[in-house]
């Protein structure tokens, strides 16, 4: 029998956790996969770095990640997630009368998976499928704070282009922006990914602390002013809204 390569373990390691029903210990995955503790640690490690697996920091067990999930299943994946959201986006463009969306992280950059604007006529200021730097607006900027720390790292120290007149494209002040927002759940921005346009976002995390989505709101930029808090505490319930349903889906799943 060909012993195992890297590969190898990495891929049996993924495909027991695809296809496990519940969270499992580095003991059980052991037992499963033929792959040492030692060994599966190592790799189980390196994937959790870039969002392939997701382990819970109370109990240490380790789940397939939501990279594997956007990749490998991302039509259901993607149709599930946005049933369950959709109701909650209504609601907060009826709350606000701005554009509402989410974002995923999509390797380096930001992708649009659901924008609802106001009415037909305002959709300028973001849309479904819409690709977007991570280091600009709020938008952005949310998915680069909350995300693996590999990624995240790579970005910041990586040249940027000024998309908007208020990009932050100098790396200390991006790297402190980044940490505020870490710090305190949200972002605002004006005119940093769009000219004209300003948004408040916030994250959606998982159980285990990890990055799912970005969720907020943007639209035209004088729509904003003097109303940055009012729009936050209605960015916040509608989040609470939907990390209500999304935990109540996976208990009754």
């Amino acid at each position: 029998m060909m012993e195992m390569t890297t590969i190898d373990k990495m891929v049996a390691l993924m495909e027991l956790l695809a296809v496990s029903k519940s969270d499992m210990s580095i003991r059980e995955i052991e037992k499963e996969s033929k792959v040492s503790r030692s060994t599966a640690h190592r790799i189980l490690q390196n994937l959790q770095k870039h969002n392939w697996v997701a382990q819970d920091a109370d109990t240490e067990r380790y789940r397939i990640g939501l990279r594997f999930l956007f990749l490998y299943n991302t039509d259901s994946f993607y149709r599930h997630f946005l049933d369950i959201a959709r109701p909650v986006i209504d609601g907060l463009v009826g709350a606000t009368g701005q554009t509402a969306l989410i974002s995923v992280l999509d390797g380096g950059e930001g992708y649009c998976i659901y924008a609802k604007p106001p009415s037909a006529l305002l959709q300028y200021a973001a849309y479904s499928g819409m690709r977007f730097p991570i280091y600009a607006g709020a938008t952005g900027k949310v998915l680069l704070a909350f995300a693996p720390e590999a990624v995240r790292e790579k970005v910041l120290s990586e040249s940027k282009v000024r998309v908007a007149p208020n990009t932050v494209v100098d790396e200390k002040r991006l790297r402190a922006d980044v940490a505020k927002i870490r710090s305190d759940g949200y972002a605002f921005s004006t005119k940093e990914l769009q000219d004209q346009t300003s948004g408040v976002s916030v994250p959606i995390l998982g159980p285990s602390g990890e990055l799912i989505a970005q969720f907020g709101i943007a639209g035209p930029a004088a729509n904003f002013e003097g109303r940055f808090e009012e729009f936050l505490v209605e960015v916040k319930k509608a989040a609470m809204l939907l990390g209500d349903a999304l935990r109540m889906d996976e208990a009754a799943g």
